[in-house]
């Protein structure tokens, strides 16, 4: 039965106790005082069914529930308020309920739910799909009165789309209007904002903003323009010219002081901490500071460091900051690389001091001198046959075949090879950090689209990760079944996988699985006949390969993982 809005919303176990045994008029009495809008709806499951169920919204709370024989409402399922990120009505676009600051990790975009057709090959709903299996219709036949609600990913539903279609469009109407009102005040009361926080969101805001990113990367380009200016021009100290470039730098100054003090309160503290362009803004406008204040004295030459401006250039543009972070990752490779080239120099360097020292004190006659000496051989600078090494030996008429060996071995060893080697690594590490960024990135841009998330698919992503061939995948499912079937029964409930999927937190989630979810997955065994039957093992089999096949999120390894 419906608990009151006194239960905690974040735990279904008392919900699943208040089924048998609280009275159910009393409990009916205490949920109704809290209740805003109690409506039957019909329901689409992840399979494309739909069922008749009743929204019940409270004040911090929206529950589904479904009626039982005895003419009660049973509480199948329940979605916190203020983790409600989007209302959507029809096929319209998605109407937010919070701004992506209310909800940080919110997904904002309009998600499609899932399509099951006859073969079960996709799961994303489209609009013929929910035209042909909707229970209500307009009178020109076309599908009417459907709303979904998005829920956030982190949050107690993970993420799941709920679609529901009302009997008329006044009670869809109605209905959403009561319930964008009552989410909007759990959003507030959950963000609990002081006027100093408020603020700090809209300094924040007022930073991100595309606005004033533009005038700063402008202000940044004039800054260069003006320092590349003034050092071809090169003013004298003191000049009409050097002032005008001096109030010109120190208008600068000042508009990049206000853009750090709007930083550093919007994004204080943490977060502009952990920003390294950030902190290399607060170096730059410091030092500039300190230049002005000692204009006359020996720290004016600190000024140079305003030039370094530019660099923030990188930070504003996506393909300089790729460039400059997948240099960053290359180097630790590249300096392993140089390590190898420094000791095959040195071990050369000390050959060249026992078989050359006497012939060529300057260049072989200590390590230093040696060390140096093949340095410049490696980078072309510096040859040893002129001077007292010289290959042919006029004199005697007979070439030095030993130093020719030496030398000639050296080159390709070092210049030939270990050089190439350095560049090769460079470019490997370089390629692997920018494809990963872009992975990344592709990623991000995956979560402005996704697909309705299925009760399993957390789990599907876990066992993906650590099945190898089928039987061993044969095998982790029924290790799972065992540990589902506390009363090893040989069958599966509803309360069985429920509570057994709560206790895995597969992917470190908390997975919500409700008795809608369970009877979707009983109604994917096309063999099934008695709907109200368990689970035995080879259904449960059945059920988590075809969820392998269907999971948006394990679809993809799942068939590479099968086809290698």
């Amino acid at each position: 039965v419906f608990p009151s809005s006194n239960t905690p919303r974040h735990s279904s176990a008392p919900i699943a106790a208040r089924d048998e045994e609280e009275e159910p008029s009393l409990v009916m009495a205490s949920y109704k005082q809290h209740t805003f809008e109690q409506v039957s709806f019909m329901k689409q499951t992840n399979d494309g069914r739909w069922l008749e169920r009743i929204i019940a919204l409270t004040v911090d709370t929206l529950y589904i529930g479904k009626k039982t024989k005895d003419g009660f409402v049973k509480t199948i399922d329940h979605i916190p308020l203020d983790e409600i990120t989007a209302l959507q009505r029809a096929m319209d676009e998605t109407k937010p309920v919070a701004s992506p600051e209310d909800h940080k990790d919110s997904v904002m975009a309009s998600i499609n739910p899932r399509k099951q057709n006859q073969s079960r090959n996709s799961r994303t709903l489209s609009r013929d799909s929910i035209e042909a299996q909707s229970p209500f219709r307009t009178d020109s036949g076309s599908i009417a009165n459907i709303c979904r609600i998005v829920t956030r990913e982190d949050g107690f539903n993970s993420g799941k789309v709920y679609v529901f279609q009302a009997p008329s469009d006044d009670v869809c109407k109605r209905w959403i209007k009561a319930a964008e009102e009552t989410v909007h005040a759990a959003i507030e009361k959950s963000r609990a904002l002081s006027r100093f926080q408020e603020f700090q969101l809209v300094m924040r805001n007022i930073y991100n903003h595309m606005v004033f990113q533009g005038v700063v990367f402008c202000c940044i380009m004039i800054n260069f323009v003006l320092h590349v200016a003034r050092a071809q021009f090169n003013p004298n100290e003191g000049s009409h010219s050097d002032k005008a470039f001096e109030t010109a730098d120190l208008c600068l100054t000042v508009f990049f002081t206000v853009e750090l003090i709007i930083n550093l309160f919007g994004h204080w503290w943490i977060p502009f901490m952990n920003d390294g362009w950030s902190l290399f803004d607060l170096l730059v406008v410091c030092v500039s500071w300190i230049s002005v204040a000692f204009q006359n004295s020996g720290l004016s030459v600190l000024r140079i460091v305003r030039a370094f401006r530019a660099i923030r250039l990188i930070g504003r543009l996506k393909e300089l900051r790729r460039i400059v972070a997948a240099l960053a990752a290359s180097v630790l490779p590249v300096l392993n690389a140089l390590v190898i080239c420094a000791i095959i120099n040195s071990i050369f360097a000390i050959a060249a001091v026992t078989f050359f020292s006497e012939r060529s004190d300057k260049k072989f006659g200590t390590f230093a001198r040696a060390s140096y000496t093949m340095f410049l051989m490696a980078t072309g600078f510096e040859h040893p046959f002129k001077g007292d090494m010289e290959l042919y030996d006029e004199q005697n008429n007979s070439w030095d075949l030993k130093s020719a060996f030496f030398f000639g071995m050296f080159i390709v060893v070092s210049v030939w090879t270990l050089l190439q080697v350095m560049v090769a690594v460079l470019l490997d590490n370089f390629i692997a950090a920018s494809q990963a960024d872009r992975n990344a990135e592709q990623e991000l841009r995956m979560k402005d689209y996704k697909l309705q998330p299925g009760a399993l698919d957390p789990l599907m992503e876990d066992i993906v990760r650590r099945f190898h061939t089928r039987p061993d995948l044969k095998a982790k499912i029924n290790q799972l079944f065992e540990r589902f079937d506390i009363d090893q029964g040989g069958s599966l409930s509803f309360e069985e996988m429920r509570d057994g999927l709560k206790k895995l937190h597969p992917g470190g989630k908390d997975l919500t699985f409700t008795r809608d979810d369970y009877e979707t997955l009983k109604h994917e065994l096309d063999h099934r006949e008695q709907a109200e039957d368990e689970i035995t093992q080879e259904e449960f089999f059945e059920i988590m390969w075809k969820q392998l096949r269907y999971s948006p999120q394990a679809c993809l390894p799942f068939a590479l993982s099968l086809t290698s």
